[in-house]
């Protein structure tokens, strides 16, 4: 369905070798949060949601890894904030349960 099709498309956007990481870590970091959030909503919780929050655990695990020097400050309002991240991930490990 259109869900499936979205997460393929996002996760392309990840490996895509056109742009850095960190470019494209804000836009996937909100559709992410907002297909987990309609999942909850539609209450899906079969074996494709459950392979949907295990790739966006995925994508939290290596923004950690991969952005841990590009922190938010005040003169980089845009960075990375950990903070957010660990958050976001909780919420999908949560939804897992």
């Amino acid at each position: 369905g259109a869900l499936g099709r979205t997460m393929s498309h996002l996760l392309s956007l990840m490996e895509s070798k056109r742009t850095t990481f960190e470019k494209v870590h804000r836009f996937l970091w909100d559709r992410y949060r907002a297909i987990r959030t309609d999942m909850s909503i539609q209450h899906i919780k079969d074996s494709f949601a459950v392979g949907c929050l295990e790739q966006m655990i995925r994508f939290h695990i290596i923004a950690e890894h991969e952005l841990c020097e590009e922190t938010a400050s005040v003169s980089n309002p845009h960075g990375f904030n950990s903070h957010l991240n660990v958050e976001q991930m909780y919420k999908c490990l949560t939804s897992l349960f």
